[in-house]
């Protein structure tokens, strides 16, 4: 699998000289961007492996979009070298501090630099493996966590809806009793890809753990988190799993409340999807804070 490179850097020639360099060693795939917030835009598409990032750029500098990439959940996880004119120790400790994972002066050797890009996707690797789940490919529990956490004090801060829905396959223990674990596996996999089919760029699709999963949707309000969840559930009981043939899936939604701990507000969707189970699976039930 080649190694997506994102070059960054306002000059052309720059850019066509990294990326020359790459289509003779083989292995890469590059993409361009002439400036910082070009770059962001990018990035968000194409989610490189290793980002080239010039510094002194116009518009946005390397600095500032140094900053937005790691605060961006989707992005914070690639790896970013800095490449720059600039040679002081202040400049290269600057660049590290915004979250550079490393630093390497212009000119520079051409066999260098694709040494530290190698090295790069080796430490991004290592990185996506701790952020999701293997089986799956959605985000991790942990990687929720933290989603989570900063959307919460997003939502604080400007005071914007944020909802949660918790997703869980009516009965799956039926189907790893009859058909067997990799069946099983198969079933999760396949409802892992309906569900981030399912969401916009913004929401985030993770494994809560065994048959369970759960949809962090930013600025959206308990209504349109509802209406997300019975569309998904329509889906998924039209479809014919392979080998299984049709399931169900139940649905908890709701959101915070102002100043809630966590741990209550999560008890309170979990209280939800149970109350769906109890209810004869197949539905969606959500809960207001309080309730």
């Amino acid at each position: 699998m080649s190694i997506k490179v994102l070059i960054v850097d306002d000059n052309a020639g720059v850019r066509r000289m990294i990326r020359t360099h790459l289509d003779i060693a083989g292995g890469y795939e590059a993409h361009e961007a002439e400036n910082g917030e070009h770059c962001l835009k990018v990035a968000a598409e194409v989610r490189p492996d290793v980002i080239l990032l010039d510094i002194m750029m116009p518009i946005m500098d390397g600095m500032e979009a140094c900053r937005r990439l790691r605060d961006d959940p989707f992005t914070a996880s690639i790896y970013i070298i800095m490449l720059t004119a600039k040679a002081k120790v202040e400049d290269r400790v600057e660049g590290l501090d915004t979250g550079a994972d490393d630093y390497l002066a212009k000119p520079f050797a051409p066999d260098e630099l694709l040494a530290r890009i190698r090295r790069g996707n080796k430490i991004v690797d290592d990185r996506r493996i701790a952020l999701f789940d293997q089986l799956t490919g959605l985000y991790n529990r942990r990687s929720f966590d933290s989603f989570f956490e900063k959307e919460l004090a997003r939502s604080n801060r400007y005071d914007s809806h944020l909802s949660v829905i918790l997703v869980d396959i009516d009965h799956f223990k039926n189907v790893n009793d009859t058909y067997g674990h990799p069946v099983g596996d198969e079933v999760l996999k396949v409802l892992a890809q309906i569900l981030q089919d399912s969401i916009r760029s913004s929401d985030f699709a993770c494994r809560w753990g065994g048959e369970e999963f759960v949809i962090l949707m930013p600025e959206t309000n308990l209504e349109a988190a509802k209406k997300k969840a019975e569309l998904v559930r329509q889906v998924v009981a039209d479809f014919s799993f392979p080998k299984v043939g049709h399931l169900t899936v139940s649905f908890g939604v709701s959101y915070p409340g102002k100043d809630e701990f966590a741990k209550d507000f999560f008890e309170r969707v979990d209280r939800a999807l149970y109350k769906a189970k109890d209810e004869g699976r197949n539905r969606v039930v959500a809960l207001l804070p309080g309730e």
